[in-house]
């Protein structure tokens, strides 16, 4: 009985040691900085994303993938966005304790995808975009860290 009750108290004792340690852990924190036009074929068109990943704990992060799906409104409805493109970025990126990495993410394309959008670029050369994701990180703890930007994409570029 007495070793029993020693063997709970240890157990009492470690899960509040534990449950101290994870409260230390903060969530990373992913932003979309930007969106550009990396160039333009025949059939599609390549953005570029610039992800900014920010660690604030004093151990460094890898990333696992990240994975976006980016939406095209339709012309006279910026409430109604169809999916042009998904994709999965695949290379893992090490973000340092108390730093921050920036990616540049190439989402490719095709001009089929912007269906109704198409309509908006030909009349007024420009249409309005959201791309948002998950950057699913896989050390030291697994999380997942949600992104989004919605913007203006002209033939020169987005803003």
């Amino acid at each position: 009985m007495k070793a029993n009750k020693s063997t709970m108290t240890l157990a009492l004792l470690l899960a509040v040691a534990a449950a101290g340690c994870v409260g230390r852990v903060r969530q990373p924190e992913v932003r979309l900085a930007g969106v550009s036009v990396g160039g333009f074929g025949l059939r599609g068109a390549t953005l570029l994303a610039e992800l900014d990943i920010i660690n604030p704990n004093d151990f460094d992060i890898e990333t696992d993938s990240i994975a976006y799906e980016m939406e095209a409104s339709e012309p006279g409805s910026s409430a109604t966005f169809t999916r042009v493109t998904q994709a999965t970025y695949t290379q893992r990126i090490k973000v340092d304790d108390n730093g921050h990495s920036k990616v540049e993410i190439p989402i490719e394309f095709n001009y089929t995808g912007l269906s109704g959008a198409l309509r908006g670029i030909m009349d007024k050369g420009t249409f309005n975009y959201r791309v948002r994701g998950n950057v699913y990180v896989r050390e030291p703890l697994k999380r997942t860290i949600p992104f989004s930007k919605s913007g203006n994409m002209s033939l020169a570029g987005a803003r």
